[in-house]
């Protein structure tokens, strides 16, 4: 296979093509078919090491673009991001004998980190990034720099599913999940708490809501108080809301008019979905840990089902970048075989 200026625009244009169509696996995908024309220009003939060369580079790039590809999937939804919030929570409980507090503070009282800095070791997933003090302020120039923008963000953010209430924007950095603070919550301001202070039970007491534009950075120490959690879970205002679900081809667009089913976690560790709840005491049952409520039937979601139970419109767009490029790919792993004409 003789190197031409014909070869550097093919290559050129297949990698382009495999890039668009297939994003980061493209680099696989062209790699493998670059792999494969050189076997058979070169010997005219395909033999098992030609095949087993294939294969092994075909490994190594899978090896190097997995992680991309499960970093992306660890934060595909809601109940997998609380479910992994709770497990978090939990281990800091059995590390600490107690659940975080929902701020740290310093000699004055003054903030300095949210619990969900406190927790991010025991995430299982990432650390702190890389130069934070937890003797300093959040807001501090030296945590700024770190924070901002690093990758623990994505323990806090569902990333495949946004919905968007119309019109507000998001901080880069937003937290997808708010504890409840209150001196009756499990996240109190007084001091810690231990599991066996829950007299309401750790199943029947919630503890974080997943929570949509409120523009809070993950690393901020603010949440919800116990009555805008309660108009959270009781949120049926009819506010439009509109997300977007993006598939191989297409991008499909939503817009409804009836709140969407929250992902909430309890105080065992549990995640799961809750349709809006019609009782505001029911809510503050589940809310407050040792208020000696009876515990309530609330209208949980089975995971997967559709998070908006009605849609008004949809809307569906052509990704056309990614279609052409199939095209181009196609036609470019096949020019090659213009050479073998006899």
């Amino acid at each position: 296979m003789k190197f031409r200026l014909s070869t550097l625009l093919w290559l050129v244009t297949l990698l382009a093509a495999s890039l668009a169509a297939m994003d980061g696996w493209g680099v696989l995908a062209c790699g493998v078919v670059v792999l494969f024309w050189v076997c058979v220009l070169s010997k005219q003939r395909f033999t098992l090491v030609d095949f087993a060369v294939i294969a092994l580079v075909a490994g190594v790039l899978i090896a190097l673009l997995l992680p991309a590809v499960q970093t992306g999937r660890s934060s595909s939804s809601g109940w997998s991001t609380g479910r992994l919030l709770g497990h978090a929570i939990a281990h800091y409980h059995t590390q600490h004998g107690s659940f975080p507090p929902p701020f740290s503070v310093d000699a004055q009282g003054n903030r300095l980190h949210s619990w969900r800095a406190l927790v991010l070791p025991s995430s299982l997933v990432d650390a702190l990034p890389r130069g934070v003090r937890l003797d300093e302020p959040w807001h501090s120039e030296t945590n700024t720099l770190a924070m901002a923008g690093s990758r623990a963000r994505r323990v806090w953010q569902t990333a495949r599913r946004r919905f968007m209430p119309a019109g507000p924007h998001f901080h880069p950095d937003e937290t997808n999940f708010l504890a409840v603070v209150d001196s009756g919550a499990v996240f109190c301001p007084a001091g810690p708490v231990r599991r066996r202070d829950i007299s309401d039970g750790p199943g029947n007491t919630i503890i974080a809501i997943q929570a949509f534009g409120h523009g809070i950075p993950w690393y901020e120490p603010r949440d919800l108080s116990i009555d805008e959690a309660v108009d959270l879970l009781c949120d049926d205002s009819g506010v439009i809301r509109e997300w977007t679900d993006e598939r191989w081809f297409t991008v499909e667009h939503y817009r409804g008019v009836r709140s969407a089913a929250r992902a909430v976690c309890f105080a065992d560790g549990r995640c799961e979905y809750l349709y809006p709840l019609t009782n505001r005491a029911a809510a503050l049952a589940l809310l407050t840990r040792a208020g000696g409520e009876a515990s309530p039937q609330w209208p949980l979601v089975e995971k997967g089902h559709c998070l908006y139970p009605r849609v008004d419109s949809t809307r569906r767009v052509v990704r056309w970048t990614r279609v052409w490029g199939h095209a181009v790919f196609m036609l470019a792993s096949l020019l090659p075989l213009y050479t073998l004409r006899p």
